[in-house]
């Protein structure tokens, strides 16, 4: 099986490829940028005791990587597993990837659109069996900003020490560490 993963939020790519190894019950081998070629092979080599699955790490894949990835079809006998931060769509390269592999993106959340982040923390605050007020959920969003992983990191501390959070008690609990253009201004305009 063939991935592609996408984007500069490391932290929900690292948790998308996590969810892959889980569901193939493959083990993790890492290749980084100009391995390439090694992370093919070992997908497409069968394994003698269980799936390897070949995690490629790359800022972005070189033109010259068109003729490897030629090579390769979407039903290899290990998972390979690209994870690269940009993809130019346009190019060729990108068109045959797309055709051959199961395609995740996972872009920064923009620090502006609260509605966006707001949405992703009620999403994981629920997957734990939290209940956030709308006022937490706020409040939470404006302390952690579009750092995915610390709020994932503070939902499960959360989770541990009630289902039921008040603002007061998240307030006292999830330090505000973030800094947006809104607290800037804000900043300015107080003096």
């Amino acid at each position: 099986m063939l991935y592609l993963i996408t984007g500069s939020d490391r932290f929900r790519v690292q948790e998308a490829t996590a969810a892959i190894l889980k569901q193939q019950q493959a083990q993790r081998q890492t290749f980084g940028e100009g391995q390439l070629g090694e992370a093919i092979a070992t997908a497409m080599t069968p394994a003698l005791f269980g799936k390897i699955a070949a995690v490629y790490t790359a800022k972005s894949l070189k033109p010259e990587s068109e003729k490897l990835m030629k090579q390769i079809s979407s039903d290899l006998p290990n998972p390979l597993i690209l994870e690269v931060e940009t993809l130019d769509g346009r190019t060729k390269l990108a068109k045959t990837l797309k055709a051959k592999a199961q395609c995740y993106q996972f872009d920064l959340i923009p620090n502006w659109d609260c509605k966006a982040l707001t949405a992703e923390a009620l999403r994981r605050s629920r997957s734990f069996g939290l209940t956030l007020t709308a006022d937490s959920l706020d409040y939470l969003v404006e302390a952690v900003g579009n750092n995915i992983g610390r709020m994932q990191q503070e939902l499960e501390l959360l989770a541990t020490y009630s289902p039921t959070i008040t603002l007061e008690t998240l307030q006292v609990l999830v330090p505000n560490l973030a800094q947006s253009a809104f607290q800037m201004a804000d900043s300015l305009r107080t003096g």
